[in-house]
């Protein structure tokens, strides 16, 4: 039984927990605090998740009220580096990857090392304490709040029609290769393997997850010279990557398919495989419902040259404003937001992987399609992007340097040493 049980009526216990863990200062309790808060993504879901936990926080410290400012990613984006800027970004605050990393490298958030929790720093898996929850210099300046790890995620019965046995995903790349060809001789779908090509942030995640799996972990970016890699092993994946395109074991016109168009491809039946991770839950749950014993829809491990093998983790992170005017109550607010409670009604709201390990390791996700995902993302991962201020580079640079290999324009390593020369990197 599952150690963590549908969440039901907690937020007693909470309260008396709080109020004995956390007593406020002499200073502080003389007024009230107000602490601002955003949890970046659509308003609705951010209340129906959090509103309850607010009321819990503010319940065990009646002289602190929690201002909670709604955002969407794309207000966020362009809000957060003015509010940063102008001395009012949010004491607490998640905003998306991209930009957490971005605003992390400019110096936007307190540094967490030595301020948190030892219990919940060693229950957080230790890949998870990377970019973008830590800066290139190797500080903490986030909490990981919640995670999606790529993992190979295929149709059951396009793999029966196929005559490849569903229990057994392949586990190598030569093994994916065969299977992927099989796949498409005998079922006539438009691809073996849905790939993103559309030059957007999501190819990288693609490309880091990988070049991972295929190289017992390398990433593709180099923290110490803020450059993206020109080696071998980065151009080999480059060039795998191609190879698929070039052979016809994905779908046409790689370069007109987002992460999310992929998706829509598994979920009809026009390939039997793509690279996602628990995002892809929603847009299946048309067709099937894919956390059923009997869905079509199942994940296994990215395959690999070295058992695990490892893939590339989508982090997000919650971040205190270096700003913030009251830095130790907004780190107990973090640390509240970030109990296991808590973690798991977030994952679960979002439909995304809970970071704390306790969790991962419940029952609640032993099963299909959990199981792998829980996996990838308490193993051996590297950060879907890495750390820049400069968010073109991982939003439009990076992204057109992958495609332009997909379709051919250039070899891996033509391609990467033309970016390096046109950023001014050492290659």
């Amino acid at each position: 039984m599952s150690r963590y049980p549908e969440l039901k009526l907690w937020s007693a216990v909470c309260v008396a927990a709080l109020s004995v863990a956390l007593p406020l200062g002499g200073a502080q309790a003389q007024g009230t605090v107000t602490l601002t808060f955003t949890r970046a993504g659509d308003s609705a879901t951010v209340a129906k998740i959090f509103d309850p936990m607010i009321k819990v926080f503010e319940a065990a410290h009646p002289n602190v009220k929690i201002k909670s400012i709604p955002m969407g990613f794309d207000e966020a984006n362009k809000r957060f580096p003015t509010m940063v800027a102008t001395g009012t970004l949010p004491d607490v605050s998640l905003p998306p990857d991209s930009l957490s990393a971005s605003l992390g490298q400019k110096g936007a958030f307190l540094v967490l090392d030595g301020k948190l929790s030892k219990d919940m720093v060693a229950d957080i898996p230790k890949g998870m304490w990377s970019a973008p929850c830590a800066n290139a210099d190797g500080k903490t300046i986030g909490v990981p709040a919640n995670a999606g790890a790529l993992v190979l995620w295929y149709n059951v019965n396009l793999f029966k029609k196929a005559g490849l046995d569903p229990n057994k995903p392949p586990k190598t790349w030569d093994e994916f290769i065969a299977d992927a060809k099989t796949i498409k001789e005998k079922t006539g779908v438009k691809g073996a393997l849905g790939l993103n090509g559309f030059a957007r942030n999501d190819i990288d995640d693609m490309f880091g997850a990988t070049l991972a799996s295929r190289s017992g972990g390398q990433w593709y970016w180099d923290n110490k010279t803020h450059s993206v890699r020109v080696d071998k092993a980065v151009a080999e994946d480059l060039d795998f990557l191609r190879s698929l395109v070039a052979q016809g074991l994905t779908q046409p016109n790689v370069d007109a398919y987002n992460r999310a168009d992929t998706r829509k491809l598994l979920r009809d039946g026009d390939v039997a495989m793509t690279f996602d991770g628990p995002w892809v839950i929603g847009s299946l749950k048309g067709a099937a419902d894919p956390t059923s014993p009997q869905s079509p829809y199942r994940t296994a491990l990215l395959p690999s040259t070295k058992p695990p093998g490892a893939t590339s983790l989508n982090l997000s992170c919650w971040n205190v404003s270096k700003a913030s005017k009251h830095p130790d109550l907004a780190i107990k607010l973090v640390e509240f937001l970030s109990s296991a409670k808590n973690t798991l009604a977030h994952a679960r709201g979002y439909g995304v992987i809970p970071v704390r390990t306790s969790v991962l390791r419940s029952d609640a996700f032993a099963h299909q399609p959990w199981n792998a995902l829980a996996l990838a993302a308490a193993g051996d991962t590297v950060p879907a992007k890495p750390g820049v201020e400069d968010l073109s580079l991982v939003e439009k640079v990076i992204p057109g340097m992958i495609q332009s290999v997909l379709l051919g324009k250039a070899k891996g390593m033509e391609a990467l040493k033309s970016l390096a020369e046109s950023q001014g990197w050492p290659h």
